[in-house]
């Protein structure tokens, strides 16, 4: 019996300390972050995987869903204050108020919603460099070049940022050392 829990806890432990990265191109993972630094809701948004055109127009190779994009307000009115407390989590939300910022960070949506797919040859078709773009149902939307995919790039990880704010979405590439852009 307390070896079944002890194999029961490591593969919780190894569970929740992986990041789901859903997206792999070559040697590279991806993997996105949404928050909402909002106190209004979307029915839903839209992350878009593709190539911009020769006359710059954008064309998506894939794409999945956020259902639903909620507000930075908890239903349930309780929040994280620093980076490493989890009293704010509700549902698979996560809400945060820390130094006079009130956000939510809403989870990749690979379990509901299933993945993007990586099809190099027809993000190549388009152009050699590719990248993102997330787009809410009001119309709201922000495009994030990524790389050349000829080229490549030297980090293995790759972490592709949207934040939803009172102006627009900004949308921001981040790197294994949080270095921002390419």
């Amino acid at each position: 019996m307390k070896k079944h829990i002890f194999h029961l806890l490591f593969l919780a432990l190894i569970f929740n300390s992986c990041i789901i990265n859903d997206f792999v191109l070559d040697d590279v993972s991806f993997n996105f972050n949404l928050t909402n630094y909002t106190n209004k809701s979307w029915d839903e948004g839209t992350l878009y995987v593709g190539a911009k055109n020769k006359q710059g127009d954008f064309i998506a190779t894939d794409s999945i869903k956020y259902i639903p994009v909620v507000s930075n307000i908890s239903p349930i009115n309780t929040y994280t204050d620093n980076s490493y407390g989890s009293n704010g989590k509700y549902q698979e939300y996560h809400y945060y108020k820390v130094n006079n910022l009130q956000f939510v960070t809403i989870p990749y949506p690979i379990f509901n919603f299933g993945s993007l797919k990586a099809d190099k040859s027809k993000l190549t078709s388009i152009s050699s460099t590719f990248g993102f773009v997330f787009k809410l149902s009001d119309g709201k939307q922000v495009y994030v070049k990524a790389y050349d995919i000829k080229k490549g790039i030297e980090d293995n990880r790759v972490s592709i940022n949207f934040d939803i704010k009172n102006k627009g979405i900004v949308g921001y590439i981040r790197d294994n050392n949080y270095n921002d852009g390419y």
